[in-house]
């Protein structure tokens, strides 16, 4: 598995998440966007993307609109 350097510990309005950005190169060329709360908790996107950057974007986008606490409520969780 290849994890992307753009993959980190977010912090906002005193929410952590941990940003994964991540492929299996002998599988998919494709990057993975997957998010995880402080309690372990995960939100995984269904689409992939082209680009590492693409997936954080869309991370940063998703918090722009919907915050980073999102991520840590139950109704977040895909």
């Amino acid at each position: 598995m290849e994890h992307s350097p753009l993959g980190r510990q977010v912090t906002r309005a005193g929410v952590t998440v941990r940003v994964l950005i991540y492929r299996v190169p002998s599988e998919d060329l494709r990057w993975t966007l997957e998010i995880e709360d402080r309690l372990g908790g995960s939100t995984c996107w269904n689409r992939t993307f082209a680009t590492a950057q693409e997936a954080y974007d869309v991370f940063e986008q998703h918090v722009r609109l919907e915050g980073i606490r999102s991520f840590t409520e139950p109704a977040a969780r895909s």
